[in-house]
């Protein structure tokens, strides 16, 4: 089976997105509550680019055969990735030891934090990623209780080495106190320096 998320990431503004989501895990309130999180991003181009991206996308998988279709979705679902016009989610682990330290955004592999302040329930942060495209990000949150938050990213990077921009609504929503089959990041679960 060829490596659907490769053929995501070879989409012009879908692999800033795509590059986004798997860079930022997730953002929890100030404090939170321990447990099985949901995350919401809902993104959109000036332009449209993202969204005739993500319906290509869809027609992709439906071109697949039937077998290969269901192998690439239960990938990205194995990730807590799924496709959805204009939205995708990610289901994370609190484990109780991280619901005790102020939240902030996690970064995978090749992303790096570069400015974080808090004020009152609001988080502003910036970060750079050089993996696997190159991308800039801006974000703020707003944490309404330990149990939910919204806010906004602002991404630019370059598609087909023109600058692109997306914009996306974020927002993280708890729901239970067992995270169930729902592993915690071991990145994200190691205390910070």
């Amino acid at each position: 089976m060829p490596n659907f998320k490769q053929h995501i990431l070879k989409l012009p503004l879908a692999g800033i997105a795509a590059a986004a989501l798997m860079a930022m895990t997730n953002i929890h309130a100030q404090t939170r509550q321990a447990g099985l999180w949901a995350h919401t991003y809902t993104d959109k181009t000036p332009g449209g680019e993202m969204e005739k991206a993500r319906k290509d996308m869809r027609a992709h998988l439906a071109a697949m055969p039937q077998d290969q279709r269901r192998r690439a979705e239960q990938a990205l679902a194995s990730q807590g990735v799924s496709l959805e016009p204009q939205t995708s989610s990610q289901l994370t682990c609190v484990t109780p030891s991280e619901a005790t330290r102020p939240a902030e955004p996690t970064l995978k592999a090749g992303c790096t934090l570069k400015e974080l302040k808090r004020s009152g329930n609001n988080l502003k942060y910036t970060f750079t990623c050089t993996q696997p495209q190159a991308y800039e990000g801006l974000g703020q949150v707003v944490f309404a209780d330990d149990k939910s938050y919204m806010g906004t990213w602002v991404l630019t990077g370059h598609a087909k080495r023109m600058p692109a921009q997306i914009q996306m609504a974020v927002s993280g929503q708890w729901l239970l106190s067992d995270c169930g089959d729902t592993q915690p990041d071991a990145a994200r679960s190691q205390p910070r320096p």
